[in-house]
């Protein structure tokens, strides 16, 4: 925690792999919500080793119809995917339908303890322990996203260690980032910061800026982290919200 007196604050920076690989995933099979949160860059559009070369060098579909089995239990090993076609044309219900249980899954992926699943999960084929879908009520995006679980992971990968990159900055000065701005926010107001927590996730957004994408957590676009004024300009209003 970092604060003085009886007020305290916590600020926590990662770049959570469950996250980047939802926003992957959402991108590369089409989802448009949340609306307001940009692209990742170079993803959408590209083939999967081109967003990784991206992702390391900065400057959908029609789902499976194949024989049912339980919502988790990988096609037989001779089985070829399907090949993935635009979100647009996926008919619906299904497309509201996918669109829906990636919101959820979303939602207990940024927020985990503030959004448990009622139904038991189980971990989703070809994507390691990094994937857990409801054993119920998940099938349709455990058939959008099963195509991309390969590219899909090691994009995460790749990205969880750009921000190790981010790390390398002197702590002390990360904290001090953080207290000029409720400094700031005191002098304004005139009293003392509420108390508050807050997770940054730092992410290779398309767009630069800070957005909301829980009760307690925001995303913000990584190259920012090394930008201490675009940082402090992003993360104002958040930190305005909070204190």
């Amino acid at each position: 925690m970092w604060g003085s007196g009886a007020a305290w604050w916590s600020v926590r920076e990662e770049a959570n792999r469950q996250v980047l690989l939802a926003l992957y995933l959402r991108d590369r099979i089409g989802i448009e919500a949340p609306v307001e949160l940009p692209r990742l860059q170079g993803v959408i559009g590209v083939s999967d080793g081109t967003a990784l070369r991206e992702l390391r060098h900065p400057l959908h579909h029609a789902l499976l119809r194949q024989p049912q089995h339980s919502a988790l239990t990988p096609p037989p090993a001779d089985a070829q995917p399907a090949a993935p076609l635009p979100f647009e044309l996926i008919p619906e219900p299904e497309r509201s339908q996918l669109e829906t249980q990636w919101l959820l899954w979303w939602a207990s992926t940024v927020e985990p303890e503030r959004y448990p699943s009622p139904i038991p999960l189980e971990l989703a084929p070809g994507f390691g322990d990094l994937v857990a879908l409801p054993v119920r009520g998940a099938e349709l995006l455990l058939e959008a996203i099963t195509p991309y679980a390969e590219a899909a992971v090691a994009w995460s990968d790749a990205a969880a260690r750009r921000f190790a990159d981010y790390q390398h900055e002197p702590r002390g000065s990360l904290k001090l980032a953080y207290a000029g701005l409720i400094a700031e926010n005191e002098r304004v107001h005139g009293r003392r910061a509420r108390v508050f927590e807050l997770t940054v996730q730092l992410l290779p957004l398309a767009a630069s800026g800070a957005w909301w994408i829980g009760r307690t957590s925001v995303a913000i676009t990584d190259t920012l982290r090394t930008d201490p004024t675009g940082f402090t300009d992003a993360l104002r209003p958040i930190i305005a919200e909070l204190a």
